[in-house]
């Protein structure tokens, strides 16, 4: 990310600390709205949504998801009416 904005990856670090922020939260925040939506709006497999939103591994996406969000991927899913995938 700091190459793609011509940043030393210390000085995107100094940017978003003064605004706040940190690049790992704005990271998280950025992957469980997108799985959110996806969970919501799509028939792709949890496993699939995990691979979208930049994990290796499911179960790794399942851990983050719970602790964005309370819940696991398919409560989410269920809650939402979307039963497909």
């Amino acid at each position: 990310m700091a190459h793609r904005m011509r940043l030393s990856p210390a000085s995107l670090r100094r940017s978003l600390r003064a605004e706040g922020q940190s690049y790992q939260v704005i990271k998280d925040e950025l992957r469980a709205a997108i799985a959110r939506s996806l969970l919501r709006e799509s028939s792709l497999t949890v496993a699939e949504i995990a691979v979208e939103v930049g994990f290796a591994e499911p179960s790794a996406f399942y851990r983050a998801f719970r602790s964005w969000t309370g819940m696991s991927p398919g409560d989410l899913r269920s809650s939402s009416g979307n039963m497909d995938g």
